[in-house]
């Protein structure tokens, strides 16, 4: 984008547009985001991580 130049977005109800650029845009139901948060529980679920500290970690007084 040009500087000094005025950018005017175009709204769609799929995208955006500004200065000739489409930027689509996605909107999750709740029904959506349920699901992704289940999966990515699931997917946690398989990795154990264990807290280490640093060695050379000093403490802050």
């Amino acid at each position: 984008m040009k500087r000094n130049r005025k950018n005017v977005p175009e709204e769609t109800l799929e995208s955006v547009t500004l200065a000739g650029r489409t930027f689509p845009i996605e909107i999750d139901t709740d029904e959506r985001i349920a699901e992704f948060q289940k999966n990515n529980e699931e997917v946690l679920k398989k990795y154990s991580f264990k807290k280490r500290r640093c060695k050379n970690r000093k403490s802050v007084s």
